[in-house]
């Protein structure tokens, strides 16, 4: 349970950088992704990609509720975001 603590920590500081991922998470803990997946699936009802994207909709939508930020200027943050994830899949694929 700490260390799924751990990687919840890591996940609220760090889950607007657009490169930040499981395996990121993996390598500073030192741990499989297979194992960090078990201990989503022990300790939590989402998968960690799914909790990442929940953070980053969640602050997506705190910002249109609670800045002057511009609906465009948000979209644009989220472009970023969701690009660099839907690129994570491929790459893992390529080796």
């Amino acid at each position: 349970m700490e260390l799924y603590k751990e990687i919840e920590f890591m996940m609220k500081r760090s889950f607007q950088d657009p490169l930040f991922s499981m395996e990121m998470v993996c390598d500073h803990l030192n741990i499989s992704s297979s194992y960090l997946t078990s201990l989503f699936k022990r300790y939590s009802t989402s998968s960690f990609n799914k909790c990442l994207v929940k953070l980053r909709i969640d602050k997506a939508s705190e910002l249109l509720l609670n800045t002057p930020l511009k609906i465009y200027e948000i979209a644009q943050w989220w472009d970023t975001m969701m690009c660099i994830i839907s690129l994570i899949p491929l790459k893992n694929k390529q080796g």
